[in-house]
């Protein structure tokens, strides 16, 4: 009896092994490769850096890796101050499309429309900002 158990037990965990393995393999997500955010867009990943005074946009393949096709976009600022402002992205390096963050508030979202390939594709983003700098008026 106590051999049925034990070889009854061990097939529910080889089971239960293999279908959080399959499970695994259907999550398509993808690790930054610049240490940035990325969200799904449109069948292309869309990873954001930021940094002091910019953002920058990298558009990932299905494989993670920056795409080799030329690409543009802009970039609209959702401001604390409920309005909001647009800046065109500009190349920059590593297949990067950048564009300066602005300085007189506090972005709160994101929305970054991007042109590749004669498809267009977007995703917003949305600021974490600490209390502090809301306090403050904006992020230095």
């Amino acid at each position: 009896m106590k051999q049925i158990r034990k070889v009854g037990l061990m097939f529910f965990a080889i089971v239960m092994t293999g279908l959080a393995s399959y499970a695994q393999s259907g999550n398509h997500s993808h690790g930054a490769p610049h240490g940035g955010t990325v969200q799904d867009a449109d069948g292309y990943h869309i990873e954001m850096v930021k940094a002091k005074d910019t953002l920058s946009f990298y558009i990932l393949g299905a494989d993670g890796k920056a795409i080799k096709q030329t690409a543009t976009g802009k970039v609209e600022y959702e401001l604390s101050n409920k309005t909001k402002t647009t800046s065109t992205l500009v190349a920059g390096k590593g297949g990067s499309l950048q564009a300066g963050l602005p300085k007189a508030n506090i972005v709160l979202y994101c929305t970054v429309t991007l042109t590749v390939g004669g498809k267009t594709i977007s995703s917003k983003f949305k600021n974490t900002v600490s209390q502090a700098a809301q306090q403050h008026g904006h992020e230095h």
